[in-house]
């Protein structure tokens, strides 16, 4: 949102992006943003869980003294990102290898041992299911991505009952429960509005 949308180069202080991101919405683009849904979907570096264990891998600075021997794979934009340009940079990190692939691809190719370490994303379902560790971003480099609701100006103006509703989602989400609703739709191949239903639905218990 801040830098892809707004146009900013420079992400502000984590405690000071939302204030911001809400003035410029609401000032330039007519959009209210309703809140934050309590989770937030960005890359992180993710290694097998016994592995990273076993070599005392917690964190990417840990992952950066190993790194060399390592091969990393990520999705066929993530190697252009500037998430990457930024690891790389507060790290020196350097891999042996880097590959670039099919989301599904990279996580069938980190279980069958083909790569070390993959740019996960946070939320995926996969990550519990195949035992995988997130490693900490000790240093902060990729920025957040707290997953927001938005509603435009007007409509939340002209509908408030549904404003109403729609904030019965403000933090009601982690991320632990975002993997376990994702792995419902990815991995047990129930319907996404099923999933969604059954959700919102234990919200009102």
């Amino acid at each position: 949102m801040w830098t892809t949308a707004l146009g900013h180069s420079e992400a502000p202080p984590k405690s000071e992006w939302l204030p911001r991101i809400e003035k410029e919405l609401a000032k330039d683009h007519g959009i209210v943003v309703l809140g934050e849904l309590g989770f937030e979907n960005a890359y992180a570096f993710a290694m097998n869980e016994k592995r990273a264990n076993e070599e005392g891998i917690q964190s990417l600075s840990d992952l950066a003294r190993i790194a060399p021997r390592l091969r990393v794979g990520g999705d066929y934009e993530f190697f252009s990102r500037e998430e990457w340009r930024a690891v790389r940079r507060e790290y020196g990190m350097q891999f042996q290898d880097l590959r670039s692939m099919d989301p599904a691809l990279m996580y069938q190719a980190i279980q069958s041992d083909h790569l070390d370490v993959i740019a996960a994303y946070t939320t995926d379902g996969r990550i519990a299911e195949m035992k995988l560790k997130l490693l900490e971003d000790d240093k902060h480099a990729i920025p957040p991505y707290e997953a927001l609701l938005l509603a435009n100006a007007a409509f939340a103006r002209n509908n408030p009952d549904a404003v109403d509703a729609l904030k019965l989602l403000i933090g009601a989400f982690s991320t632990e429960m975002m993997q376990r609703l994702n792995f419902l739709v990815d991995g047990k191949k129930q319907n996404i509005g099923q999933v969604a239903r059954l959700f919102c639905d234990s919200l009102k218990q």
